[in-house]
């Protein structure tokens, strides 16, 4: 029986022994009872703002987030408990899931393994807008404006340091290129400041 037990719980089995959560599985080894718990980020700070609003709308608004915060490239989320969030959301199906409510974040909380970073879901899932209802479909639009606006001027950055690098006399259709990548970047963050 011994044997049996040692065998479960080396490959995760049903006859291993139980964490705390209740789960199955390998018993807790050094490496897990010294696994730091992640550092929250501040809800007040300016640099995250964006991505805090951006969760929350596609939490509490799965609906009218949709596919437009389905489609924000995973670097718009640079706080890495943002971004387990976001992959939590886009492993659950995205906001196109047509999941809602308690029944919604249930389903990507279950995706995330840190139990503050779950915490920090139902803590942006219930976390009021800075505007009134009759106005949350263009606050969230906004916000989700502002968070590619973002990442788009970190491309725009990235794109001129490139530049700086290149001779367009060593290589004239690279440099056009890229030139030409920056010119359409710079419009397209144009219109997103637009709609701010």
């Amino acid at each position: 029986l011994r044997r049996v037990r040692q065998e479960s719980a080396k490959r995760g089995a049903p006859g291993g022994r139980k964490d705390r959560s209740g789960v199955r599985g390998r018993a807790p080894g050094p490496e897990q009872a010294t696994m730091p718990m992640s550092v929250m980020p501040r809800p007040d700070d300016p640099k995250l703002w964006p991505q805090r609003e951006g969760l929350k709308a596609a939490l509490q608004y799965p609906g009218i987030a949709g596919t437009i915060f389905d489609s924000l490239p995973e670097d718009c989320f640079t706080d890495p408990s943002y971004e387990r969030i976001r992959a939590a959301i886009a492993e659950s199906g995205g906001c196109a899931a047509g999941l809602s409510g308690v029944q919604w974040t249930g389903t990507v909380t279950h995706r995330i393994d840190d139990p503050a970073v779950a915490s920090l879901v139902t803590e942006l899932a219930v976390e009021s807008m800075a505007v009134e209802e009759s106005g949350i479909p263009r606050y969230i639009a906004s916000v989700l404006a502002r968070l590619q606006e973002v990442w788009v001027g970190a491309q725009i950055a990235d794109i001129k340091s490139r530049l700086r690098r290149m001779a367009p006399g060593d290589d004239p259709d690279g440099y056009n290129a890229v030139f030409g990548d920056l010119v359409a970047l710079e419009s397209y963050r144009r219109s997103l400041l637009e709609q701010d």
